[in-house]
């Protein structure tokens, strides 16, 4: 796997993948008031949206290099939770299933939360959404 496609892969899963409030003493209460909602990011070929809702799920949809040198779009769906500064997310249905898994589960530390930014650091990687209205 070539590292644009473990990128693309890495902003697929937090739609995620890529957090203010939690470096400044937020509670995770009060970040996840600020999380829920619908983030975009785009980078080259890369675009993303996530919607997180208040009930704890999140629908992620988007476009990616593929394996082969295309585009593929991809959409998955599933749970997530934030607890101790990090999101953590569980696919629960994915349009490609042989990349993004049924099961998979993905955290990611939060970096800052507004109303404007949502930037989380997965493994040295950090990935910044702004809201989308």
């Amino acid at each position: 796997m070539t590292r644009r496609t473990s990128i693309a892969l890495m902003v697929a899963l937090f739609g995620f993948g890529g957090l203010a409030g939690v470096a400044h003493g937020a509670s995770d209460a009060q970040n996840k008031k600020l999380v829920v909602g619908k983030w975009g990011f785009s980078f080259g070929p890369i675009s993303n949206t996530v919607e997180y809702k208040a009930d704890g799920k999140y629908v992620c949809t988007g476009t990616a290099p593929s394996p082969d040198g295309g585009t593929m779009k991809y959409e998955h769906s599933g749970t997530w939770t934030l607890k101790d500064g990090k999101l953590d997310m569980e696919v629960k249905k994915s349009s490609k299933p042989d990349m993004i898994p049924v099961g998979m589960k993905t955290s990611g530390k939060i970096v800052k939360v507004d109303d404007q930014s949502l930037q989380i650091n997965d493994n040295g990687n950090e990935i910044e959404y702004r809201r989308m209205k």
